[in-house]
């Protein structure tokens, strides 16, 4: 989780803190080796950050992170 969002605040224009995780779920087990695809999708207007983890087409974890506006 902390990948996606440091990628995520890397790429995409977030300015607020972290809020909360939502729906994180964990379908298999991630291993050292492997190889996986990393999907990012913001939703600015709502704060939040959908990832996903895969490999191929396998999703391996996925979730939710929502972000704070700063006051």
């Amino acid at each position: 989780i902390d990948w996606a969002i440091g990628f995520a605040i890397e790429f995409f224009p977030i300015t607020g803190t972290f809020k909360r995780m939502e729906a994180v779920k964990f379908f298999k087990v991630l291993f050292a080796d492997q190889e996986v695809t990393l999907d990012l999708r913001y939703d600015a207007d709502r704060g939040r950050l959908n990832f996903r983890y895969l490999d191929g087409e396998t999703k391996i974890s996925a979730g939710r992170v929502v972000f704070e506006e700063a006051a």
